[in-house]
């Protein structure tokens, strides 16, 4: 295989900047459940619930 000849420092900037959207995605995605909602109890489990319908019509 041959050696990339591409510039290791804008490689390095666009990794990071993927692990950025990435992350920011992940992080949104996993805070839904917490969003706008009263502090859970020890017990308690977070649920993903919707008011709105699936675009599918699923629910």
């Amino acid at each position: 295989m041959a050696p990339s000849t591409t510039d290791p420092a804008r490689s390095t900037r666009e990794d990071r900047a993927a692990g950025v959207l990435l992350g920011s995605a992940c992080g949104d995605a996993l805070g839904v459940p917490y969003e706008f909602a009263a502090r859970l109890g020890p017990g308690e489990i977070p649920e993903m619930v919707s008011d709105r319908p699936h675009p599918c019509g699923r629910r």
